[in-house]
C-alpha cells in the first residue's frame, strides 16, 4: 500500500509517547539521530499522512517544538507509559488514539492503517505475537479514559490489566504479517548497542 493510497483517520489521533528516561540508552532516545532523523522524527513522519491530529506525550515539552504539534505532560506523572496515555485520551480531540512509542524506528503505515479500521465496537487495538500484547503500538478508544483513571488513581499502572476490562480486540501475528512480514514494526532501540545492530544490518 502507498502513501498516496492510505486513508486519513479524522476520528482518531495519532500520539508518540516521548516519556521514558532512557536508562539503557544514556539518553533522550527520541532525540537520537537515526539514519538522517531523530527517531522521533521518523515516527513523526511515518503516521502524518494518517491522522489530522497528532499529540507527543512528554514531560518536557520544549525539546519537541520544532515538530510543531501539541504536547501534553503526565496528570500522573511517574507512572510509565499508562499515564503517557491516560494524557493523550485526556487531550485528544479525536474519539481514539494510535499509540506509538518514540523508539520504534520501522513502524508499518499500512498495518496502522489497516488497525484503525478495526477499531468500529472495540475499545482497543492491540497486536497480540508470541504470546504477548504489543501495548505501545495500538489503537485506544476514549472510552479507556475512566477505566485508566482509576487504575491511575489506585496506583496500578500495569497496561495489561486494563486489558481485562475493556472490550479488546487482539490482532494476531498472522494478520500482521500480511502487512509486516518480518514483525519489523515492533523493533524497539532500547540501547546503543540495538542501533549499531540495526544500521549494520
Amino acid at each position: 500500500m502507498s502513501i498516496k493510497e492510505l486513508k486519513k483517520y479524522h476520528e482518531i489521533g495519532g500520539l508518540i509517547l516521548a516519556g521514558g528516561v532512557s536508562r539503557r540508552f544514556g539518553k533522550n532516545k527520541a532525540m537520537f539521530k537515526y539514519k538522517g532523523q531523530t527517531l522521533i522524527e521518523r515516527i513523526f513522519n511515518a503516521i502524518r499522512p494518517l491522522f489530522s491530529e497528532i499529540l507527543i506525550s512528554s514531560n518536557h515539552p520544549t525539546l519537541y517544538d520544532f515538530l510543531g504539534v501539541p504536547v501534553c505532560r503526565d496528570i500522573y506523572p511517574g507512572m510509565g507509559p499508562l499515564a503517557g496515555i491516560h494524557s493523550g485520551l485526556e487531550h485528544t480531540s479525536k474519539k481514539a488514539v494510535f499509540v506509538v512509542a518514540c523508539d520504534m524506528p520501522y513502524i508499518n503505515p499500512a498495518l496502522i492503517n489497516h488497525m484503525c479500521r478495526l477499531l468500529n465496537g472495540y475499545d482497543v487495538i492491540v497486536p497480540f505475537i508470541n504470546g504477548f500484547y504489543e501495548p505501545l503500538f495500538a489503537v485506544y478508544s476514549k472510552k479507556c479514559l475512566l477505566p485508566v483513571t482509576e487504575m491511575l488513581s489506585l496506583n496500578q499502572r500495569k497496561i495489561n490489566k486494563l486489558y481485562s476490562i475493556i472490550n479488546l480486540f487482539k490482532v494476531d501475528a498472522s494478520i500482521i504479517q500480511g502487512f509486516d512480514p518480518d514483525l519489523k514494526s515492533f523493533i524497539n532501540i532500547n540501547t546503543v548497542e540495538d542501533v549499531n545492530h540495526f544500521i549494520s544490518n
